[in-house]
């Protein structure tokens, strides 16, 4: 028998070595113990990557390409959760986790609650803690892709430092304050150590995002389309329902923009855009168009809106120090007994205050009026023919 090459030892060599790579790969990719190995490791990397605790109970599945998590949670340093699910999926491609374009297929995160927090006297918000680079290895050129993510009954708060209109003083200011706090009012205010926060609750939302990408400011920033997404928003205590909707969201240079194609509330349709300031405290400037408005769908921004009644407007929302906007233009509205059009503001604040009226009114139910006003008015009855009124812009 002849003995074999010594190039043949170095292939059968490398075949072993290879084989029992292999085996090592299938052992930690698929058994219980490779996964509590894989699970253990990833946990420790990532608590050097980020300023927070994050802790998985329990992971399966094939690891080479994605794995099933459960009981997933995401806390800062001081306690405070930023994420909490049930469960969750990832699909990813584990050629990119290394390199500077992380490439995630497929996430879908069951029951997650998400804390978006930031008290008065913080300088970021949580997940800007939890997320910054405390390296010296300057600006990050890292840019992670998530090519598609769902969620299932999630629940978002937003917390932020709120303070009522800088141009109070003394006791106006104090009677702002209790008015604010006092939870018979719209704004969800409350006291806290060194101030005033604003919450907004998002409850049961159910969506699909796609095309996500989280990028240095240089290279564009943050992006994603929104596929789809549903649910209730507390932006003040009475909600309102969002049947659907699809746009976009950019975040770019600390703020969020916003454009909605669709928006279908449970008797309106609307398309829009519009921007998250953060500032301060979180400030909201949108405009929407309403070829469909119920004026029903409306009452969680302003609860004097009729049950009945509706038509198309241009509506103009805005957040400031000193209450909430709005502006309606173009509006052809109808309402028991009364029908308008044109153009009118209110701003809603510590003083109710009108400006930019432009209406005409023909019928006018008076009565329809005066209860969308929040003072009486000085008639009453049925007045058939056109009423006009009229006010300069301030």
């Amino acid at each position: 028998m002849s003995r074999l090459p010594g190039w043949a030892w170095w292939l059968i060599g490398l075949a072993v070595a290879a084989g029992l790579a292999a085996g090592m790969v299938v052992v930690l990719a698929r058994t219980t113990w490779g996964q509590e190995r894989v699970l253990d490791q990833t946990i420790r990397f990532a608590g050097r990557q980020l300023q927070g605790t994050l802790a998985i109970e329990r992971v399966s599945g094939n690891l080479l390409t994605g794995a099933q998590v459960y009981n997933v949670s995401l806390h800062g340093f001081d306690g405070e959760p930023l994420l909490v699910a049930d469960s969750g999926y990832v699909d990813y491609n584990l050629r990119t986790l290394l390199g500077n374009r992380t490439v995630i297929d497929y996430v879908v995160l069951h029951n997650p609650r998400l804390r978006i927090r930031r008290m008065p006297g913080d300088s970021l918000w949580n997940f800007q803690e939890i997320l910054r680079d405390t390296t010296d290895r300057g600006p990050s050129e890292r840019t992670t892709v998530l090519s598609r993510i769902a969620f299932r009954n999630a629940n978002v708060t937003v917390i932020s430092p709120w303070e009522p209109d800088g141009e109070l003083r003394g006791a106006a200011r104090r009677s702002a304050i209790r008015e604010a706090v006092d939870d018979t009012v719209r704004l969800m205010v409350d006291s806290v150590p060194g101030g005033f926060v604003r919450t907004s609750h998002f409850r049961q939302m159910d969506g699909e995002l796609v095309d996500l990408v989280l990028g240095p400011e240089a290279g564009g920033g943050t992006y994603l389309r929104i596929r789809r997404i549903r649910g209730l928003a507390y932006v003040y205590r009475d909600p309102v329902r969002i049947r659907q909707a699809r746009g976009e969201v950019a975040i770019r240079d600390g703020r969020t923009e916003v454009r909605a194609d669709t928006v279908l509330l449970p008797a309106s349709r609307l398309t829009g855009y519009g921007v998250v300031h953060p500032g301060d405290t979180l400030r909201y400037d949108f405009v929407f168009q309403a070829d469909t408005a119920a004026s029903r769908d409306f009452q969680w921004l302003y609860p004097n809106f009729p049950e009945r009644g509706g038509g198309t407007l241009r509506l103009k929302f805005e957040t400031r120090p000193d209450g909430t906007l709005i502006h309606v233009t173009d509006a052809r509205l109808s309402a028991p007994g009364t029908r308008v059009r044109g153009n009118f503001g209110v701003l809603l604040g510590d003083t109710v205050r009108f400006f930019d009226v432009g209406l005409t009114a023909e019928p006018l139910d008076v009565r329809t009026v005066e209860q969308m006003l929040p003072t009486a008015l000085p008639v009453r009855g049925l007045r058939i023919g056109a009423v006009e009124i009229r006010n300069p812009t301030p």
